[in-house]
């Protein structure tokens, strides 16, 4: 069976990870991405197998980064096609690809900077602006995609507006998707908000209509 992690057992996992950095270590700070980041921006219908970290945007070292996922007896980018565990999955630009990060800065585009989402004793872990989120779940746009985007939309406030500007940022090959999906996203909205809207009463119109 395979095992995947929610909201809470995502701190538990942190809290392990800080847990196995010595008083002495280096602070590490991870930037993750995907469905954690969604986990970690407070999701409670979300699940996943693996934690994206993203590596232009954290200031991490690689023995550390074992060690603590040891700690929490994490894999670490791991080679199988389907593997069963849970597992930590360091992603280099190029890999994936995100608006550019200013690592001298500490910023993205706009000068919108990591959002904290969890910190302990050594660990400091940050995710991505949802805007920056959003932007990068447009270029492959699955109904899970969509269904993060929605709840980012709605639990952070975040508008169609603020979202394109982060597409503008992605490069060329993927801002021309990520701006075709944007219709893809309205839509599905669109479809959301009529399927929850609550059905009108049935006139009584013929006899047994409501029997």
């Amino acid at each position: 069976m395979i095992e995947k992690i929610d909201s809470q057992s995502l701190t538990k996992i942190f809290e392990k990870m800080d847990d196995a950095l010595s008083p002495t270590s280096e602070t590490q700070t991870l930037c993750i991405f995907g469905a954690a980041a969604i986990l970690s921006y407070g999701s409670t219908a979300r699940q996943t197998q693996d934690i994206d970290i993203w590596r232009p945007a954290s200031k991490i070292n690689d023995r550390a980064i074992r060690q603590m996922a040891f700690a929490a007896d994490l894999d670490v980018d791991p080679v199988e096609l389907a593997p069963d565990r849970i597992y930590l999955q360091i992603v280099d630009d190029g890999i994936v690809r995100l608006p550019p990060f200013d690592i001298k800065e500490r910023r993205w585009p706009g000068g919108a900077p990591n959002k904290l989402v969890w910190s302990g004793n050594k660990l400091i872990v940050e995710a991505p602006p949802p805007a920056i989120l959003a932007a990068a779940k447009l270029v492959r746009a699955s109904p899970q995609d969509l269904e993060d985007i929605a709840f980012l939309m709605n639990a952070k406030g975040l508008d169609e507006d603020a979202i394109m500007e982060a597409v503008r940022q992605l490069p060329q090959e993927h801002r021309e998707i990520a701006a075709d999906n944007m219709v893809v996203l309205a839509l599905t909205r669109q479809s959301n908000r009529q399927r929850i809207r609550p059905a009108r009463p049935r006139a009584k119109t013929g006899k047994g209509l409501n029997d």
